[in-house]
């Protein structure tokens, strides 16, 4: 199964989810209803007034469905609002805090770098990590509504108690649910259950009131203190009946979170043992779950509404309610060997990341100023979207343990990432570079001109492959920047961009894929809904960025316009689109297009992005330049597309 046939999986289950939801709701509001015209019955008790009355009057029956769905239907809807900060608000909701991204300790130092390894493996931005420190039990999640807001959370425990490789296994677990749409329907389904369950907790805080004392009967006589006495009661009824409500809430939160989530477990850790070739290691973090006393169990009173989010059962339940298969099953599935035992448990020394299986590749020959050129199947592009391998995580590795300690110590800190960016930007043309010194210095900050001049020399060495990733691994730090230190930094990376009043394809990617990223950081994701389920509505669009991507390989005219031409023919469109000449494709004019396209259906998205590959591939090779287009492309259009590696075979 690809990428595009998990999301379209994902969104069945989101239909699912709504029909489960919708069964709960009536259910309870049922159910709701019934508690009423008990209490009603027994509180009128007159001749005639019985419970069957009370049952089938419609203004009894419009009195409680009301309330009861209205209530439901906002407990979800602020506690989907409470989430909408995406990852970051669910990691505080369970007790995460955020690893800073320049950490010393050497526990969390290793998890951040393997996260980070498997993000650039995996073709999206590092997402930040939350450790869970009062939970020493083994356990981790993602969450999140997008790969761009997800987080990474782990419990202290896994830190502490798994190797590195286990931790792997772990962290490629929970990226399968980030690459596979899994998140997402997570995140929906906490504040969905938490309407579900809000009737519940309603009826347990006013009981927890009256046995306070907090509703007392006055010390009136006669009728005055009966009637006072006979709204106690049937208070207290109503708040009983809510109650036990609550736990059918319970119930079906539990067999919704268990229909939706089981098989996603065995696929993601399938899908884990695919992207590491390495079964030991999530086996072996499965086993050390069986073998600790805690097991995967959390702490947290958010447990039960989130315990689908995680890798193992975080609240200890069995059969018919458990979010997650039994853990023997998963792992004999991985492990066919195992002969059942369970590991004893200790603490792992945190140690240096290991030097990559092969040796490092060799620098493209583009850092020297010649076009590199990359050859690989044309469908594999396709195919690989969302599908990362073995050995793009060893390309990762070689591409993390290639930047000098300098450039690596830079991107992890939130002020040196500043300056790293900017010396990635400035030109090697004295006069421009001159220019762009000064819009540093109008920022006001004089450490960061100082600390990007410092860094100029070394980024001017990098290969080219290697200033994007660069960039991807500065981003967690960027991200802890203020609103203001946010503000600055944009502007003054427009400046930069401007001063040579041209556009390279790398401050295109920069601007146009990791500051937007970094916008909806700080400003609110943008709504983005889907306008064309044709290929036919944005063909302007489409001609522009099938246009562009032909002329950046072509070394004439003929050979951009044969690329454009198969990649048109695969739209099947009921009019051909019309090739523009290079003047009319500049990157501010990809840039509107990528904006428009972003807007097409799913599947409309991946036979567009199945034409680009034909394009960029047409003469049988993939130039650097190339590349890194066709990686802003997807980008653009929310594709995780996993790194172009050299020395792949034509097809």
């Amino acid at each position: 199964m690809n990428f595009f046939d998990h999301q379209v999986q994902a969104r069945r289950r989101t239909a699912l989810l709504a029909a489960y939801f919708l069964a709960a709701v009536v259910a309870i509001v049922l159910t709701v209803h019934l508690a009423v015209a008990g209490v009603l019955s027994a509180a009128n008790s007159q001749p005639g007034a019985g419970y069957r009355r009370w049952l089938l009057d419609p203004q009894v029956l419009l009195a409680t469905l009301i309330p009861a769905v209205a209530l439901i239907a906002l407990g979800s809807l602020v506690k989907i609002a409470m989430l909408g900060r995406g990852g970051r608000a669910v990691a505080e909701m369970l007790g995460g805090r955020l690893i800073p991204s320049d950490t010393a300790d050497p526990d969390e130092r290793r998890v951040i770098n393997v996260v980070e390894e498997m993000a650039i493996a995996s073709g999206i931005q590092p997402p930040p990590v939350y450790v869970m420190d009062e939970e020493s039990s083994i356990n981790a999640f993602a969450a999140g509504f997008r790969p761009g807001d997800a987080v990474i959370g782990v419990s202290r425990g896994a830190i502490e108690l798994l190797s590195r490789e286990e931790l792997q296994g772990v962290v490629a677990h929970e990226y399968s649910h980030i690459l596979n749409g899994d998140m997402r329907l997570n995140v929906r389904l906490i504040g969905l259950l938490h309407g579900i369950l809000l009737l519940g907790l309603i009826g347990q805080t006013v009981l927890r009131g009256l046995s306070r004392g907090r509703w007392r009967v006055s010390s009136g006589r006669g009728r005055n203190q009966g009637g006072a006495a006979g709204v106690i009661v049937v208070i207290i009824a109503i708040s009983v009946a809510l109650t036990a409500i609550g736990y059918i809430g319970v119930l079906f939160g539990r067999l919704i979170k268990a229909a939706i989530s089981r098989q996603r477990e065995f696929l993601a850790d399938a899908s884990a043992v695919q992207f590491t070739r390495d079964p030991s290691g999530i086996s072996g973090a499965l086993k050390k779950i069986g073998g600790l006393l805690e097991h995967a169990r959390l702490k947290t009173p958010n447990a039960e509404q989130a315990s689908h989010l995680f890798f193992g059962d975080a609240i200890g339940l069995s059969s018919l309610f458990a979010t997650h298969p039994p853990l023997d099953e998963r792992i004999r599935r991985i492990d066919k060997s195992w002969d059942g035992s369970w590991p004893a448990v200790t603490r792992q020394e945190a140690a240096p990341a290991p030097a990559p299986a092969t040796p490092p590749s060799p620098l493209p020959a583009a850092a020297a100023g010649v076009v590199q050129v990359l050859t690989l199947k044309p469908e594999t592009l396709v195919q690989q979207i969302g599908k990362p391998t073995p050995a793009h995580l060893a390309h990762a590795q070689r591409v993390t343990s290639a930047v000098p300690p300098l450039l690596q110590d830079a991107a992890h800190s939130p002020f040196a990432a500043r300056a790293l960016v900017f010396a990635l930007l400035l030109d090697p043309d004295p006069a421009v570079r001159e220019r762009q010194t000064q819009a540093v210095r109008a920022a006001g900050d004089a450490a960061l001109i100082d600390r990007t001049l410092m860094l100029q020399q070394p980024v001017s060495t990098l290969p080219r492959e290697h200033r994007l990733a660069l960039v991807a691994m500065a981003m967690p730090a960027l991200q802890q920047m203020s609103r203001p230190q946010f503000e600055s930094f944009r502007s003054t990376l427009q400046r930069l961009i401007e001063a040579d009043r041209q556009m390279s394809l790398f401050e295109f990617a920069v601007a146009h894929v990791f500051i937007r990223r970094l916008s909806a950081r700080f400003e609110g994701a943008e709504t983005l809904r889907t306008k064309w389920y044709s290929l036919n509505g944005p063909r302007e669009s489409i001609g522009v960025l099938l246009s562009a991507l032909a002329h950046e390989g072509a070394e004439d005219a003929e050979e951009a316009i044969a690329a454009f031409a198969l990649a048109s023919h695969h739209l099947q469109m009921g009019a051909p689109v019309t090739p523009l000449p290079r003047e009319r494709c500049s990157l501010e004019a990809l840039g509107r297009a990528l904006d428009d396209l972003r807007q097409l259906g799913l599947m409309q998205r991946r036979t567009l992005f199945e034409a680009c590959v034909l394009c960029i591939t047409a003469d049988r090779a993939v130039t650097a330049g190339e590349a890194e287009m066709i990686r802003v492309v997807a980008a653009a259009l929310d594709l995780p597309m996993p790194p172009i590696m050299p020395g792949e075979t034509p097809g």
